[in-house]
């Protein structure tokens, strides 16, 4: 009933990323490639008038330890899970069609003036009874609610949200800055001896334009696991939480 949609990107070798910056690219890619296949299946947003938006609550994305950004293929699809959110799956591959990123995400609708949280299968008029089986998942995000005590915390920085490059046209931090800013305050050193093999991320609540937030983590070496926190600084709000599974990397004894 619903397509999938591939692009293939090859940007100049000449470019050059931090490692959150690397992250941050390939997820602005997925979110590209995941809007104009929402127009293709037909609940896109780009020309609608009733002033509603698809937002992020939930990533889910595994890693293999090199990822080459120079070209690569990217696939997305929609799925459908009932209730008010529907899930969305990503792959990425290189040239060669080796597959180097997995990811799942969950959506929701919103009125953006109201902030009214919409049902995406009465506005788009998606009959769960006639999808097929093949276009509804059942994947289960993790759940946690990590208490900081900022005392004990593995590192920490301070960060002001008043780069007009961080935020969409709703004055909102685009979802792929969130994960330069759960990054920054690691040193910048266990990258090279470190990758990222898996991370779980729930958006709690939209940082807006002019915030000043903190980014925290703990790190167990225990099982190679970093815990973050977003807070604001000021009334210790928290925009997002994610858990990190580190790996070793292969050229390091």
């Amino acid at each position: 009933m619903f397509v999938s949609t591939t692009r293939i990107y090859d940007r100049p070798t000449s470019s050059t990323f931090t490692y959150s910056e690397s992250i941050r690219y390939l997820l602005e890619k997925f979110e590209e490639v995941a809007w104009i296949n929402a127009e293709t299946n037909g609940f896109g947003l780009r020309n609608d008038s009733r002033g509603y938006g698809w937002f992020l609550i939930k990533y889910s994305l595994s890693f293999e330890e090199n990822i080459d950004l120079s070209c690569m293929s990217i696939k997305t699809w929609p799925y459908f899970t009932g209730g008010v959110s529907c899930g969305r799956g990503f792959e990425m591959s290189n040239s060669d069609g080796v597959k180097l990123v997995e990811a799942d995400s969950l959506w929701g609708l919103v009125d953006i003036k109201s902030e009214r949280i919409l049902s995406p299968y009465k506005v788009f008029s998606i009959n769960m009874d006639s999808v097929s089986t093949t276009g509804v998942k059942k994947f289960i995000f993790p759940r946690f609610n990590f208490t900081f005590d900022t005392k004990l915390c593995s590192g920490k920085s301070s960060i002001d949200v008043n780069k007009l490059n961080m935020i969409d046209t709703n004055k909102h931090v685009n979802n792929t800055n969130y994960i330069v800013f759960l990054l920054d305050p690691i040193d910048k050193d266990f990258y090279h001896t470190h990758y990222i093999s898996h991370i779980d991320i729930h958006y709690k609540k939209q940082i807006l334009y002019g915030s000043k937030i903190q980014s925290i983590f703990i790190y167990d070496p225990n099982i190679k696991t970093t815990e973050h926190s977003i807070v604001d600084i000021t009334s210790g709000q928290v925009y997002c939480q994610a858990r990190m599974i580190w790996n070793r990397r292969s050229s390091i004894k």
